[in-house]
């Protein structure tokens, strides 16, 4: 069972899907955010497998997707890898899929508020200067984070492999810019606003990643 909801709506849906799983059932989370499975469990006792998604897309008309790039997955469990794979859909397999997660998480904090609230595609936010600045103080404040709550990040410049994704996926739209402009709530509360709140519980300061999603919180509200 793949479990995609935004993750707005993750107790509810996994409380919804409980009664209807084989036991023998297996549940892939491939959802934004660092905490979903933690959500899962407590809302209705599923183990779910945590997954890490890459891949920009957008509607651009009923029934009508767009792919703008990347469509691969990071994944700890071999055995369900193996079914990824033989469907043709790339897979990793990582033994860190805690820091695979949080990595994914970073991304987020540096484009979707950003893309949200300039209603610009990833290229143009790297190439500009003052929202690359932006994106970076987002990228480094949730390594920030991060590190201060345990988490081992993949090795390498985590901040030049965030820059780089937006050459991999230049036309991108955030999925928090395409929710505010449908009026949908987005996702920002997983995202700038989980780092905001846990950086604040473990005494780091994570003062962009609160700006932006106070920000997006209000159109929210506007829209």
């Amino acid at each position: 069972m793949l479990f995609s909801v935004k993750t707005l709506d993750t107790e509810e849906a996994a409380r919804q899907l409980r009664p209807h799983l084989a036991t023998d059932a297996i549940v892939v989370s491939l959802q934004n955010g660092v905490d979903n499975i933690e959500r899962i469990r407590s809302a209705s006792g599923i183990e779910a497998i945590p997954t890490v998604v890459y891949v920009a897309a957008e509607m651009v008309g009923p029934g009508s997707l767009k792919h703008n790039g990347r469509g691969d997955i990071v994944i700890e469990e071999e055995r369900v890898a193996a079914v990824f794979k033989r469907a043709g859909i790339p897979c990793v397999i990582s033994k860190n899929i805690e820091g695979e997660l949080w990595m994914k998480l970073i991304t987020n904090c540096a484009y979707n508020a950003i893309s949200a609230l300039t209603r610009s595609r990833y290229l143009p936010i790297v190439e500009d200067s003052e929202t690359r600045d932006v994106l970076m103080r987002a990228v480094e404040e949730t390594i920030a984070v991060a590190t201060a709550a345990g988490v081992q990040l993949p090795p390498g410049d985590l901040v030049e492999a965030t820059l780089k994704l937006s050459r991999a996926m230049p036309g991108a739209m955030s999925s928090t810019a395409q929710d505010l402009a449908r009026g949908k709530r987005t996702e920002i509360d997983s995202l700038n606003g989980y780092v905001a709140r846990r950086g604040k519980e473990l005494g780091v300061p994570a003062p962009i990643n609160q700006t932006l999603y106070a920000l997006v919180k209000l159109l929210e509200k506007s829209s």
